[in-house]
């Protein structure tokens, strides 16, 4: 009998090694809460791929709401990452996701890993849309700047070429009412001849 009831208890180290039913459900809950933490920042990282007008619409409301993690950029935001904001933006429906702890992740190397490669690529996606908008945008300011300062000039010299015009019809008539006067003086308002050969 007592061979039969050491048999059916655990040893002590064994014991170490069970875990309650319920630690169970709650490690595969972490697990799938990473992965659709994982799926939201694919999907996030593959729409600002598609389009740099939505990476440069995410990066601005990151910068509008500083306070809060709309898009993780390190693994230590991705465990406290719990809104689903940029997905809305990109017109995602996203399941819930809770905070994680760095223990939990820990365990998964490679999804570890993975958290950490797109965290960079997506910051990396994000920054260069805004910075190629910024060059966009300080190209134009100088473009126009310049167009400005050229549209100016040409002002500048229509005005001057108009009053030298206005002096030119006013030289122009003066030179005509002084050949009036001398042809008055001198009796040379007769039509000419017509010479016939």
């Amino acid at each position: 009998m007592s061979k039969s009831s050491s048999a059916t208890r655990p040893k002590p180290e064994d014991k170490k090694q069970l875990k309650p039913s319920i630690a169970y459900s709650s490690e595969e809950l972490a697990l799938k809460n990473i992965k659709n933490k994982l799926e939201a920042l694919r999907c996030l990282l593959e729409a600002c791929k598609k389009d740099a007008a939505v990476a440069r619409l995410i990066w601005n409301e990151i910068n509008k709401n500083a306070e809060r993690i709309l898009v993780p950029f390190s693994q230590r935001q991705f465990l406290i990452w719990t809104n689903e904001g940029a997905l809305k933006i990109i017109g995602v429906e996203a399941v819930t996701f809770s905070k994680i702890g760095n223990g939990t992740l820990g365990r998964y190397p490679e999804l570890h890993k993975e958290v950490g490669t797109i965290t960079k690529d997506l910051f990396g996606r994000l920054k260069s849309a805004n910075e190629i908008t910024e060059l966009t945008e300080n190209q134009t300011k100088r473009a126009l700047k310049k167009e400005r300062n050229r549209t100016k000039i040409l002002e500048a010299e229509l005005v001057r070429l108009r009053r030298e015009l206005r002096d030119a019809k006013i030289d122009v008539e003066a030179r005509e009412s002084e050949i009036r006067d001398l042809c008055r003086q001198h009796g040379l308002f007769r039509k000419p001849a017509i010479v016939k050969n």
